[in-house]
């Protein structure tokens, strides 16, 4: 009987990390509008991944979401080099003190690369919010 009970919890302890092993891998995506709505997603990870991926990602997602880049430096371009100009139907702003802009954060810290460029990590928790800047400097965001 002792034997049978090892062999039973021992069985069940492998079921469980084997389990927790296969468990896929995600990345968190929201967008917040900043006039109190926000869109969350939660997206499958894969290696190599950036924002623009998981923004890509989103599109597919029922009640999804839209974007683009600017005619500048298009979506289509060098990943480097991609500037996003839209989300939904939200536009940037341009320059000055109180224009509203598109920014993101990666795990709260403020990107250090381009969206196209921005790779992330399983777990990652991405932040696009539609503010005026804050004069932020950019941390180490990005992998």
């Amino acid at each position: 009987m002792l034997f049978s009970r090892r062999v039973a919890v021992c069985l069940l302890f492998f079921l469980m990390l084997c389990a927790h092993a296969q468990a896929p891998q995600t990345i968190q995506l929201t967008v917040d509008y900043n006039d109190g709505v926000q869109k969350r997603f939660t997206l499958a990870f894969t290696p190599g991944m950036t924002v623009f991926d998981a923004m890509t990602a989103a599109k597919a997602k029922s009640h999804g979401l839209t974007f683009d880049c600017d005619p500048k430096f298009p979506c289509s371009g060098s990943p480097a080099n991609r500037l996003l100009s839209i989300i939904d139907d939200v536009k940037n702003q341009g320059g000055g003190s109180s224009a509203r802009n598109w920014v993101f954060w990666v795990n709260g810290i403020s990107a250090d690369k381009g969206f196209g460029a921005c790779k992330l990590a399983p777990d990652d928790k991405v932040l696009w919010k539609f503010d005026t800047y804050r004069g932020e400097t950019p941390g180490k965001a990005c992998r």
